[in-house]
């Protein structure tokens, strides 16, 4: 957590974009190859921040005390479990931030009014995610900082905690030990280094190495590679967007046009990607293997409160706009992206989930709805895709941006697994289309689903017992139109998020409720919660009828047309859901899409 003198010195020449004329109005052009995956997208980029002190982030958020009528598991909240398993957060660190500084882990391990070593591998383990600790990085912690780490991964009462990430000190430049310089630093990592890696049980420990401020990384990081890159294995940085201190400083609800196109573009063009760019071009000239990686611990919007939560924001349609924008570029940079962490996870700062301690009330924020549609872009062994984007521009900046993987989600005789483009408009008032292109696959390919976060207005965000005012929904049918085999037209609405997936359909496949090859029609349609399935003639030979999932991979329940028949009913009620019911036999395939609404 970056201190209040360091951020002033980071926000001069901090310089709005005004707001021009909107230009370029016609259409962006995205073409998309997912013939040549490349890197994995890891769970870890979709991470969080929770550090111990600050604000109402874990006491009064996460942790709500073992005597609370809130439902909890050993004090920890049920909801706020439950948020982060629906996210798929993938990386947690903790306990801090600045507050890692002067921890003394071994004096609470199980407080019973606090989140101590305990419960935080016990939080990690519910929600499903890898646990980072920050140590002290000053060389005499180096032995508490080795037992620290025996005492979770060799823990003969808890077989199953593993740490795979340690992180020597946080901000090491500022509060965490106001190094000045590499040659300051480096004796202290060395120390640790020793303790911990140049132990052989050790070997499944990753370290993560600090280095200097995100606007003056060089020289710092340039001699720390020079001197020992065989020995840094992962680097830490932090970028913010904005902070809170006035006159630089913008309020998390009211903020003109102009501070929100400034930071849309802060979260892209202007900020983010010249700085990963510039770090990653160090790191190719002195690790062309490419074995060093990033981890991004702390990012987002931060903003001026309302000074009465203590670092709460609302969390607004910016905040997830911004976050799309961020995440985007993380996953196109995924060959150097460990992870990264949202700063911070629960009412502090830009979070995905905040909550009220007296009324047990809790509320998604938008961000929390753009990670949960970006689960597509690191499940089931996602890899990036190239892609090329021409974008229309608004204020002097891309209206459009985009990221794009492939999974191994395989169907039928396909060559391809699931495509998964995640597309921003940033544009406050108009809907832009984006002609989109599938290049060098073959056959025919659909769009199977489609989701979109937007909302009313710029500053729209989820209040406590509303009606939420930002959520994922479905993306009208009307915004995908299919042009050819393998091109699509997209509106994206003003100010939104969309995820789109697309697969290609089997050979033996139709999509308009046709037989290949038989002759006979069959209608797939749902009617009260049931599917039914009927045929133009009776069945000569049996046909078997199987719903699954959307994906195509989870069996939901199956039936027959027998011969001498010509319907027959999915009888199990799955509720509301997104299906895909195939018909199959001899001489028979068909697969179509059925949308259950109870």
């Amino acid at each position: 957590m970056l201190s209040r003198n360091s951020l002033k010195r980071m926000q001069v020449g901090i310089v709005l974009i005004s707001i021009g004329a909107v230009s370029n109005f016609g259409q962006s052009t995205l073409s998309v190859n997912p013939s040549a995956p490349g890197a994995v997208v890891r769970n870890e980029i979709f991470g969080g921040l929770m550090e111990k002190g600050l604000g109402r982030g874990l006491k009064g958020g996460i942790f709500c005390g073992t005597d609370a009528n809130i439902p909890h598991v050993n004090g920890l909240r049920q909801d706020v479990i439950d948020g982060f398993k629906e996210v798929g957060f993938g990386a947690l660190q903790w306990p801090g931030g600045c507050a890692a500084h002067n921890y003394e882990w071994d004096r609470q391990l199980n407080p019973s009014n606090d989140i101590g070593t305990d419960r935080f591998m016990q939080f990690c383990q519910l929600v499903g995610c890898e646990p980072i600790l920050t140590g002290t990085a000053n060389s005499s912690w180096a032995p508490s900082n080795k037992a620290w780490l025996d005492y979770v991964n060799r823990n003969e009462d808890h077989p199953d905690w593993n740490v795979k990430y340690f992180q020597l000190g946080n901000e090491v430049w500022g509060c965490g030990g106001n190094y000045g310089s590499w040659g300051a630093y480096k004796p202290n990592y060395d120390a640790n280094y020793d303790a911990i890696r140049g132990v052989a049980q050790n070997d499944d420990v990753e370290l993560i190495a600090g280095t200097d401020g995100i606007w003056r990384f060089e020289p710092w990081l340039k001699e720390m590679l020079q001197a020992e890159g065989n020995r840094i294995e992962l680097i830490e940085i932090h970028d913010y967007i904005y902070f809170p201190d006035p006159p630089d400083g913008i309020d998390h609800l009211n903020f003109t046009d102009a501070q929100y196109y400034d930071i849309c573009n802060r979260a892209n063009e202007s900020q983010m990607k010249p700085r990963l760019d510039q770090i990653i071009s160090i790191l190719d000239q002195y690790d062309p293997e490419g074995k060093i990686l990033i981890w991004e611990g702390e990012w987002g919007n931060w903003l001026i409160d309302d000074g009465t939560n203590g670092w709460r924001q609302a969390g607004t349609l910016l905040d997830a706009l911004s976050a799309g924008e961020t995440l985007n570029l993380f996953i196109r940079y995924a060959k150097r992206m460990m992870g990264a962490g949202l700063a911070q996870v629960v009412n502090v700062i830009h979070s995905i989930m905040n909550t009220e301690s007296a009324t047990g009330a809790l509320v998604k924020t938008p961000t929390f709805y753009v990670f949960k549609m970006y689960l597509s872009h690191h499940r089931n062994n996602a890899k990036t895709i190239p892609f090329t984007l021409n974008s229309e521009r608004v204020s002097n900046m891309p209206a459009i941006s985009a990221a794009t993987t492939v999974d191994d989600s395989i169907i039928g005789d396909n060559k391809v697994g699931n495509v998964n483009v995640s597309l921003t408009n940033i544009d406050l008032s108009q809907e832009r289309t984006v002609n989109m292109t599938l290049s060098n696959v073959d056959g025919d390919w659909t769009c199977f689903s489609a989701n979109v976060v937007t909302g009313p207005q710029k500053n729209s965000y989820n209040n406590y017992g509303q009606s939420e005012a930002v959520t994922m929904k479905p993306l009208a049918e009307a915004n995908v139109s299919k042009t050819g085999e393998r091109t699509f037209t997209v509106k994206m609405p003003a100010k939104s998020i969309a995820m789109l997936r697309f697969r290609r359909i089997p050979t033996s496949v139709r999509t308009d409720g046709t037989a290949a090859g038989a002759g006979t029609s069959f209608s797939i349609r749902p009617e009260n919660g049931r599917v039914l399935v009927s045929s133009t003639v009776n069945m000569k030979t049996p046909v078997t009828v199987t719903m699954y999932s959307v994906d195509g991979r989870t069996l939901i329940t199956s039936g027959a047309i027998k011969a001498g028949s010509s319907a027959c009913t999915l009888e199990k009620l799955q509720g509301k859901g997104v299906y895909l019911v195939n018909v199959a036999g001899t001489g028979v395939s068909v697969t179509k899409k059925v949308v259950l609404t109870k």
